[in-house]
């Protein structure tokens, strides 16, 4: 009786030896199924992985780019500040590379813009995601929304930004700018701690919005 018992006892040994080393990877599916924000640590650890040291073929720059769409989900069902941080993070190791028309690029942004308050954090990751646009016109009705917005909370430092960066790429109309400048001079001033002047002298007299603050702080120092 004895040896029929540690005989049992040794057969339950080898039959548990292929479970206790499928164990930890047992365990590590089961937190990827676990609430968004223990999904999202895995998501990022994976989309940090691919974007450093996989190659930069089409075939891996797809992957990482269904990597981030994911992430995004994710984070969107966390808070906004996850959102902010993923975008932060993750967006400038793309480049100038445009993802395909499936990138839920316009959802974030919408998700970014309505919530409240709208933070400088918030405006900064919609205008990086902004670029991921793949149609021009939407992007740049997407930029001016976000400089509105900025000049409406009175990010001075990010909307100065966002203004040259749209002068350099010849994306800003005067009648664009008298819009964004309207709504900042609402609540704002043309702070001389600020480099307005030497934004507007990059203008033709025909290219400056007709608003009394801008000629006056043209001429002021003249």
């Amino acid at each position: 009786m004895f040896n029929w018992r540690l005989n049992l006892q040794r057969l339950f040994q080898v039959l548990g030896r292929p479970f206790t080393r499928a164990l930890p990877r047992f365990l590590q599916k089961l937190r990827v199924f676990g609430s968004p924000r223990q999904q999202l640590a895995v998501t990022c650890q994976t989309l940090h992985k691919q974007l450093t040291t996989d190659s930069n073929s089409g075939q891996a720059q797809e992957k990482a780019w269904t990597t981030y769409a994911k992430a995004l989900s994710l984070a969107e069902q966390c808070d906004r500040e996850e959102l902010i941080q993923v975008i932060v993070k993750f967006d400038p190791l793309f480049g100038e590379q445009v993802p395909s028309s499936s990138f839920p690029a316009k959802r974030i942004l919408s998700v970014l813009l309505k919530a409240e308050p709208l933070t400088a954090q918030a405006l900064d990751a919609a205008w990086r995601l902004s670029r991921r646009l793949e149609d021009q016109s939407s992007r740049r009705e997407i930029q001016q929304l976000i400089c509105v917005q900025s000049a409406r909370i009175g990010d001075t430092n990010g909307l100065l930004v966002k203004l040259l960066k749209r002068r350099k790429q010849g994306c800003l109309t005067p009648a664009e700018l008298h819009e964004i400048l309207s709504k900042y001079l609402e609540h704002n001033s043309f702070d001389v701690s600020h480099p307005w002047k030497a934004f507007f002298s990059e203008f033709q007299d025909t290219e400056l919005p007709q608003i009394h603050q801008v000629y006056a702080l043209v001429d002021r120092y003249e």
